[in-house]
């Protein structure tokens, strides 16, 4: 039986949580990486290579398990229903947090020869 009430109080814990936390992880990634460009002294390609990649791991789980966590809190919540709807995955999410993860590994790599090169 569906109830309106369990509905909202679901999509309002859902998205007060798990949305709310992905970006506040992201944002929190960004000032990591804006502190280390910013900060010169500490500035090495590996750090930031990390906190790229990081990025790219938030984006391409957010676009994955963004909706499908949603649809599977009304599953339990609300209409006890199992009913796993894949097509809410988001592929454009994907396909830019993996351009954003391959960016990291070119930033890694560049650094490699880069060290070849000097010794």
């Amino acid at each position: 039986m569906f109830s309106a009430k369990e509905a909202c109080i679901t999509n309002l814990i859902y998205m007060n949580t798990v949305k709310a936390s992905m970006i506040i992880l992201c944002l929190f990634q960004v000032k990591i990486f804006l502190r280390l460009i910013y900060d010169l002294s500490n500035y090495t390609n590996e750090k930031i290579a990390k906190a790229i990649k990081n990025i790219g791991i938030l984006v391409v789980s957010y676009s994955i398990f963004s909706e499908l966590l949603q649809n599977i809190c009304c599953w339990i919540f609300v209409t006890k229903i199992f009913c796993l709807d894949l097509t809410t995955i988001k592929l454009i999410g994907i396909f830019v947090g993996l351009i954003i993860i391959s960016l990291s590994e070119y930033i890694k790599f560049k650094n490699q020869i880069v060290e070849k090169l000097d010794v």
